[in-house]
């Protein structure tokens, strides 16, 4: 079975590569493509036994678990701190009560419609309730400069309720026995205060702002010191497992301390573009969480569609799955959302763009790992699959239509209603999101940034070839033509002008060649006479190395 898994993911990775400008011409997303093509590989393998989740419960929640931090960190990154508070407080209202009507509401769906008892139709409705920032890809944010409140709420929602869901969780697994929740009932134990809700959220978000923020200055200090961090895969890796191990190690929420992690990471580093590393060492960040996320994207759902061959599916699971997207998603948030906030179009989008995804593959497999079992078991895994498989589907069809159509409708019209919090605190008019001549700017930038850096860059070696020729001859005229090619700017996602997959045509372009020393660093290095300091030092006074 191992070696039919490695050909099917090896060819259908490699054949989707290989198709990509293909692929989007699709009107749908890839996560389509890639449910479609694992739903087509089980047709001819077959279908993987039943009992292949609760054997392998923990190895399924550990590689869940990881590709969920993964992809949160490069959300964090994409995101960073807002300036203003607004899609915050959208995002925590659907993060917050939100989820917990769309908990009540799908366990009432779990109750009557696949006659589960209360506890187990409880957490069946937590398994189901986050969100998944990463499968819409049309949805979340495209930049750090993307300030479109309909994507950010949702992109910040799908990182923040990953967090928010595991408390109840818990507390439906100790409903059923399988967690301790102390004494004193359900909502009246400490314990479950203090050690499932309390201080996994509280202690969660201090810990990964306090170690983004001491990372981003430590990155800071050594760019000034000259330091080119060139390794940014290991900074990136290391990171989320730094995170990730000082959760564990302090009971906090591990998603809630690696996405605050990111978050402000790199704040320390805003404003330092003058330099290569400046400006370069963030980019590469964004880069290679892309790669990271669309990795986890087609892994997962390839493995999804395949799984939907061996799990026995009935009309009330279809019904339950279809009363998920269609009637708990819409009724668990229109609610929340004040109508002068927003635009009708941006309610009625927010109320429909709730994918699941990863997140609920991870809870699935945590239940199963703490002893979930027997006919309850494989109901949950019955309807878990066939809601994530069928929200993947209606969202991946719907998403470029609708949001090409909200971006038409927007266009250069009028500005989204100011908050009167926010007008009387201040905030520019320019920051209101709903601005189609601020966004269609954006664009227009990203679009025209690659050239501007090119021509910075030929203008910073032209420049340097003069200094290297009067300082010491010419020494290494030689390599420089070789050895510029590692200066040229990373080409991101975002500066490719297209909403999702930008990546793609400029790849070749994502990595720096970490072994060859850049003609900046081996010059710096000649001219201070192997004194890194002097660097930073120039770079802080406004003069060259």
């Amino acid at each position: 079975m191992l070696t039919q898994l490695l050909l099917l993911f090896g060819g259908v990775l490699l054949a989707l590569a290989l198709c990509h400008r293909l692929l989007r011409r699709l009107p749908l997303t890839a996560a389509v493509v890639y449910l479609m093509a694992g739903w087509l590989a089980g047709l001819g393998l077959g279908a993987p036994p039943v009992d292949l989740w609760t054997r392998h419960a923990s190895l399924l929640a550990l590689g869940t678990e990881l590709a969920l931090l993964m992809s949160l960190f490069a959300v964090g990154l994409r995101l960073r701190v807002l300036p203003h508070l607004h899609p915050w407080k959208l995002a925590l209202l659907m993060a917050g009560p939100g989820v917990v009507l769309a908990m009540l509401l799908g366990g009432v769906a779990g109750v009557y419609l696949l006659g589960l008892p209360w506890p187990a139709a409880l957490l069946l409705a937590c398994i189901l309730a986050p969100t998944d920032p990463v499968l819409a890809s049309e949805v979340q944010v495209r930049s750090e400069s993307d300030r479109d409140a309909l994507r950010l709420a949702l992109t910040a929602e799908g990182a923040l309720n990953d967090s928010t869901v595991s408390p109840a969780v818990m507390l439906a697994l100790g409903l059923l026995g399988l967690h301790a929740l102390g004494v004193g009932g359900p909502l009246g134990s400490v314990r479950w205060w203090l050690e499932d809700l309390l201080w996994p959220m509280a202690g969660g978000a201090l810990l990964g702002l306090g170690l983004g923020t001491l990372l981003g200055r430590l990155l800071r200090r050594r760019w000034l010191q000259g330091e080119l961090l060139l390794r940014d895969e290991l900074l990136y890796a290391g990171t989320v497992a730094l995170a990730c191990g000082l959760a564990r190690l302090t009971f906090t929420s591990t998603f809630l301390v690696v996405f605050c992690t990111g978050l402000v990471l790199l704040q320390a580093l805003r404003g330092e573009t003058s330099g290569d590393v400046g400006f370069s060492l963030p980019e590469r960040f964004h880069a290679f969480g892309s790669r990271m996320e669309r990795l986890v994207e087609a892994v997962s759902v390839l493995a999804l569609g395949l799984a939907l061959h061996s799990v026995r599916l009935t009309a009330w699971t279809m019904a339950f799955a279809l009363v998920l997207v269609l009637v708990v998603r819409p009724l668990s948030v229109l609610p929340l959302l004040r109508e002068k906030e927003l635009l009708p179009g941006q309610r009625r989008l927010l109320a429909w763009f709730g994918i699941r995804g990863l997140g609920s593959l991870f809870y699935l497999s945590l239940a199963l790992e703490k002893g979930l079992a027997g006919p309850v078991a494989e109901t949950l895994i019955a309807a878990t699959l066939l809601s994530v498989a069928l929200s993947i589907l209606l969202h991946g069809v719907s998403v470029t239509p609708m949001m090409t159509a909200y971006r038409q409708r927007r266009g250069p019209g009028p500005r989204q209603p100011v908050p009167a919090e926010e007008a009387s605190a201040g905030t520019p008019a320019t920051q209101q999101v709903d601005d189609g001549q601020q966004d269609d700017g954006t664009q227009q930038r990203d679009r025209q940034r690659p050239d501007a850096e090119d021509a910075l860059v030929d203008r910073r070696n032209a420049q340097d070839g003069r200094d290297e020729d009067a300082g010491n001859g010419g020494a290494h005229d030689a390599h420089d033509d070789v050895e510029q090619e590692a200066l040229l700017p990373v080409r991101t996602h975002q500066q490719a002008g297209d909403p999702a997959d930008q990546t793609a045509h400029h790849e070749q372009h994502d990595e720096i060649d970490h072994e060859m020393p850049s003609y900046t660093a081996r010059r710096g290095q000649a001219a201070v006479s192997g004194n890194p300091r002097a660097i930073g030092r120039d770079r802080r006074q406004g003069r060259r190395p």
